[in-house]
């Protein structure tokens, strides 16, 4: 692994040994397990010689260890190391493993493996991915969820948040609503996918002799219920009020039931609404009087006139008590509309 590069200069190595950079050095001096040059000036600027005129090149001591490469800096005075693989410090003088802390860059419960070449590799745990396992795979992106379900992702796992309708680990099941049966009053469940489902629902109310027709949409629920005759509501819970609409005609009274309705009707009138009067087709002819009943009529005739309508016509002359005393003096009796008569000489 290769460690960033430092410079160092012969001034700091002399200041650590008691030395300023005019000092003569008498006696060999080791730098690093190398001797110097004998009775020679050291400055602090990479020069030497009696007249500093002379160019050092830092690296000849072979300052780097453990195989390092020295290179010389631009700048007087000073060299770096190349560090090998598992050596670090400034003369590479430190082993270390690039997979020990502080070093393991490697993160999320992760394995690191030091390479031949001294740097790391991360096995990622299932999960995680990228060079230093710092990304956090998205099980998502393959859209498990079905019915439209949104997928939640976690660390190494997903979840699907189903929509309404639907359940299962991918939400691929469809719940039956109308288990539960939740239609009252004999209404039909009828289950349905949630969808923006519009119904055409038809309907017959009461006694009418025509069906009422509308277009629902789909309750989040998904379910609907088609109601019985005589119900209505989402649950069809609601007892349907025929006589709302005051079918009875001629003030009858209207009696509401389960899906129709009875009138009672006053004197004189009759049917299914109250709306039949029986005198009012004038039933009673040759004069006679209609007079209301209990569904029914009774005719008051005009004298001479007999009969449910007053359609007969009485003979006054073939009444025995009448008839030897309405002529005289031999007349026949002819009979005429009504009482009316008249004497026939013979």
């Amino acid at each position: 692994m290769i460690r960033g590069l430092k410079h160092l200069s012969y001034e700091d190595r002399l200041r650590s040994w008691g030395c300023s950079p005019s000092s003569i050095c008498r006696g060999p001096i080791r730098m690093l397990g190398r001797n110097s040059s004998l009775g020679t000036v050291v400055t602090g600027q990479g020069v030497m010689g009696p007249d500093c005129s002379e160019d050092i090149n830092e690296c000849d001591s072979e300052p780097c260890l453990n195989g390092a490469t020295c290179y010389e800096s631009v700048k007087q005075g000073q060299f770096v190391c190349i560090c090998p693989p598992f050596y670090t410090g400034d003369f590479c003088h430190q082993r270390f493993s690039p997979c020990e802390l502080p070093y393991n860059p490697c993160i999320n419960n992760s394995t690191c493996l030091a390479q031949a070449n001294g740097n790391p590799v991360c096995i990622c745990k299932t999960g995680f991915e990228g060079t230093y396992c710092e990304i956090n795979s998205d099980e998502c992106i393959s859209h498990p969820c079905q019915n439209e379900g949104l997928c939640v992702d976690g660390i190494n796992h997903y979840r699907c948040s189903c929509q309404h309708g639907f359940t299962g680990t991918l939400c691929e099941a469809e719940i039956n609503e109308c288990s539960s049966g939740p239609c009252k009053n004999n209404g039909t469940c009828l289950d349905l996918v949630n969808r923006n489902t519009l119904l055409c629902l038809l309907q017959k109310s009461g006694n009418e002799k025509f069906w009422s027709s509308g277009l629902q949409r789909a309750t989040p629920s998904a379910f609907i219920c088609s109601c019985a005759p005589g119900y209505y509501g989402s649950l069809c819970e609601v007892n349907i009020d025929e006589c709302m609409s005051t079918p009875c005609l001629n003030n009858g009274s209207c009696i509401d039931d389960i899906s129709f309705y009875k009138c009672h009707c006053r004197r004189g009138f009759i049917g299914t609404n109250c709306e039949i009067n029986e005198c009012e087709s004038a039933p009673c002819i040759n004069g006679g009087f209609c007079q209301d009943a209990v569904n029914a009529f009774v005719c008051t005739c005009l004298s001479g006139y007999t009969g449910r309508f007053c359609e007969v016509d009485v003979d006054v002359c073939s009444e025995p008590a009448l008839n030897s005393v309405l002529c005289y003096n031999g007349g026949v009796c002819v009979d005429g509309p009504g009482r009316t008569f008249h004497c026939r000489l013979v």
